[in-house]
This record gives structure tokens, sequence and C-alpha cells, in this order.
């Protein structure tokens, strides 16, 4: 944990205004599920070259990996 002295005193550049937002500085636009979906649509698409490359990997990681630990302890 990083303590800061008690007599630290934050310089005049690191300090940063605040101020709200005018309702001119806010876009207002309508969320559009269909926009959404149209963005997303090819992360849907199945892949059965990364399905099986990670479902392989990941399961030799999680029966080897635990295996050299507990034969590393002995």
């Amino acid at each position: 944990m990083i303590v800061a002295p008690l007599d630290f005193q934050p310089s005049a550049s690191s300090r940063i205004e605040l101020r709200p937002l005018d309702s001119s500085q806010i876009e207002s636009k309508r969320f559009s599920f269909r926009a959404a979906k149209e963005l997303v649509r090819d992360l849907h698409r199945p892949k059965p070259k990364i399905y099986w490359f990670d479902f392989f990997t990941s399961n030799i990681a999680g029966h080897a990996l635990p295996t050299i630990n507990v034969r590393s302890d002995q």
C-alpha cells in the first residue's frame, strides 16, 4: 500500500478541474439493439478451429499443471 506523507500537497498542475456537462455537449441518440447486433454479428459465428484448439489446450493445461505442481512438492 502506498501512503502519502502527512505534509503532502498536490501541485497545481496535478489538479483536474471537473465541470458538469451542459446539454449541448451530450449527443442524444437512442440505443439500438439492431445496430448493436449488426456490430457484433461476426463475433457470434462459430469457428471450429478456435473452439477445438481452445478446448484441447485448456484441457491439457487443466490436467498437466496441477499434476506438475503436486509432483514438484514430493
